[in-house]
């Protein structure tokens, strides 16, 4: 008998991590295949029932009123639901209910260009025809960034916003939005509102409607995204790898990942991916960008090692939301507080994010360890004319100490 659910990894719920994913479950013949929903809630934010002894979560409405957002997240469980259940439907008319076919079923599934109308269901669009196209990182810009930016504006607009809402008004609200409430800087504001141009433009050919005047939002001017590359200096990086630990056990996990990154360069999507099969048997970290699939061979360090050690090769697994808030707590605690003038003098900590450990590895190999601009190039994966222009010899910490000396 097949039978759907959603349900939760139970074992991560014995882990320090309080936001748990949940997934749609399908179960044939002592077979399962789970679906991922894309929506975190902690465990006290799903509604769980006893059926037979078992403890399940409630189909009619998995998240509780303590979950932020619960309506739109039941809403969007919900139709994934009916999704799933669409997908056993036809599996059982072929007379093949298997876990395989119901999986290939569902995948193949989507919405009708004519029922798009929301920009979420625009986003499911784009995710269900182009995610065999495009590498997970790029397919993330919209299925995880925009989304949650957008689900962000439609609960605090209190509102669904559809793609015929993209006007002057959208433009500007949305963008207040961004800067005042997710407290986003400039680049990543500009940011959010290409990934609403392209998601668009890449809708039109399935004929999905969408308002013309989206592709006359402004972006920010070139000028303002190309600020000098802001990166720690040795200093501030030793600082970090060679502080005690913290109290907090959440955020010395945090540290320890910031300090693993900083000293290899990893992108945060590459970090968050870690497993130790990544190490090679010589003991270099081998892998490929997960966004620009180049091959990246890095030396590891012994600030890296020491990490690794630490937690047996096996780091801690975080989101990249909370990643990137406790990166701004580390630096703080540590008062790693220098002022950046391209940013209206403000501290580093308040500015900082995943983006910044990459950039300071990269300044470090530059100007610390003296490496050339292709050396660098080949253990962190980043063209040597990106380099040349954004990073080579460009630390003015560093100008100035070869300057006075």
């Amino acid at each position: 008998m097949a039978t759907i659910n959603f349900t939760v990894e139970r074992n991560k719920a014995k882990s320090n991590d309080q936001s748990l994913l949940i997934y749609l479950r399908y179960d044939h013949n002592s077979r399962k295949v789970l679906f991922t929903t894309n929506i975190k809630a902690s465990i006290n934010q799903i509604n769980w029932i006893q059926d037979r002894g078992h403890e399940k979560v409630k189909i009619s409405q998995p998240l509780k009123k303590s979950y932020l957002g619960y309506i739109k997240g039941n809403i969007e469980l919900k139709r994934l639901y009916e999704k799933l259940y669409s997908a056993m439907t036809q599996a059982k008319e072929e007379n093949d209910e298997s876990c395989r076919n119901v999986k290939k079923i569902f995948n193949n599934l989507d919405l009708r260009s004519g029922d798009v109308k929301s920009i979420i269901e625009g986003i499911d669009k784009y995710t269900a025809m182009y995610s065999s196209e495009y590498g997970k990182s790029t397919i993330d810009n919209y299925d995880v960034n925009l989304r949650f930016h957008i689900s962000g504006f439609n609960e605090f607009k209190k509102k669904e916003h559809t793609l015929m809402d993209l006007d002057t008004e959208f433009e500007l609200e949305f963008k207040k939005f961004l800067r005042k409430e997710q407290k986003l800087e400039e680049p990543s504001v500009d940011n959010n509102i290409k990934y609403l141009k392209s998601l668009c433009n890449k809708l039109e050919p399935f004929g999905v409607k969408t308002n013309p005047l989206i592709y006359k939002f402004k972006r920010i001017s070139k000028s303002i995204v190309d600020k000098d590359i802001v990166a720690l200096t040795e200093e501030e990086m030793l600082k970090i790898a060679n502080s005690p630990d913290l109290e907090n056990e959440d955020l010395n996990r945090t540290k320890d990942l910031f300090t693993f990154q900083l000293f290899t360069g990893l992108r945060v999507g590459d970090l968050l991916r870690f497993n130790k099969n990544m190490i090679s048997p010589s003991g270099r970290l081998k892998t490929r960008a997960g966004k620009t699939k180049t091959p990246i061979e890095t030396p590891l360090v012994l600030q890296a090692k020491v990490v690794l050690e630490k937690y047996s090769y096996e780091l801690p697994k975080i989101s990249e939301q909370n990643y990137n808030k406790g990166i701004k707590k580390v630096l703080k605690k540590l008062g790693i507080n220098r002022k950046l003038e391209q940013f209206d003098y403000k501290a580093v900590f308040e500015i900082a994010s995943s983006h910044l450990a990459k950039k300071s590895f990269i300044s470090y190999c530059l100007n610390s360890k003296a490496l050339s601009p292709i050396q660098v190039s080949k253990i962190t994966g980043t063209k040597v004319e990106t380099i040349l222009r954004y990073y080579a010899g460009a630390e003015m910490e560093e100008i100035e100490k070869k300057l006075l000396n």
